[in-house]
């Protein structure tokens, strides 16, 4: 456990330091680089040490792979030489044969599951997630101070989901698809019912008060049905006298 410890520290001592990420074959053949941290609606790219990478997409109803070369320059990733794998099980060409994407690798100081990202575009901004940010770590989020606090809790009332850790904020709505045999429903949730089960990210450093309680707002994400039939991730605040 110590080694791992001492290991992990070593890893982060540059970001820490200098507020910058080294760029090496070992760190890129060795960490998970994905786009979506659900692995839904999904890029990942994997690194081999021959200079070859393979690039996949992980959607709701389709796939796509490509194989690629890449070379290390001036610290950053050069991406080249796109071309479809022999069982691609995509449709359509996502990633033409000629681009070329050019990463860099930052430091993400408040994002709360991972601590840096191969950053080459918007559409490719892969997070390194081999090196995860524990409980307890202190981030800013949308300009609010809270400590990381991955896991699952459950509803103890009909809990409405706030834009802000304020009960003056917005609403936040969801999407639920309720399926009860052979029917299928798309259900708007002004709030949460009361005994599910929803995934928090973070809550507040401090307590706030809220009628007769004293509790910390949660940043939680759900799942939401899309205006394209397809799944994505709500997020926002709920209010923890209501959570166990």
């Amino acid at each position: 456990m110590l080694k791992k410890t001492i290991f992990v520290f070593l890893l982060l001592l540059p970001i820490l330091l200098f507020g910058l990420s080294r760029i090496s074959i070992n760190k890129l053949i060795n960490a998970k680089w994905h786009t979506a941290v659900s692995f839904y609606d999904d890029w990942s790219i994997s690194f081999k040490k021959n200079g070859k990478a393979q690039i996949y997409f992980s959607g709701f109803d389709q796939g796509s792979c490509y194989t690629s070369s890449y070379k290390i320059v001036n610290n950053k990733v050069v991406i080249s030489n796109f071309k479809e794998c022999k069982n691609n099980p995509g449709n359509t060409r996502e990633i033409k044969e000629t681009e070329v994407l050019t990463c860099s690798l930052i430091p993400e100081k408040n994002a709360m599951d991972h601590i840096e990202k191969l950053f080459c575009s918007k559409q490719f901004n892969f997070k390194n997630l081999t090196l995860k940010v524990p409980n307890g770590a202190s981030r800013v989020l949308k300009g609010y101070p809270v400590y990381v606090y991955k896991r699952e809790m459950i509803t103890t009332w009909n809990l409405v989901i706030r834009s802000k850790p304020t009960v003056a904020s917005k609403k936040v709505f969801y999407v639920e698809r309720v399926i009860k045999g052979d029917n299928v429903k798309d259900v708007t949730r002004k709030s949460i019912p009361k005994g599910s089960k929803v995934k928090v990210l973070a809550r507040t450093t401090k307590k706030h008060k809220v009628g007769k309680w004293s509790n910390y707002w949660y940043f939680i994400i759900i799942q939401s049905v899309g205006d394209h039939n397809n799944f994505e991730e709500k997020e926002g605040w709920v209010f923890g006298e209501f959570l166990k």
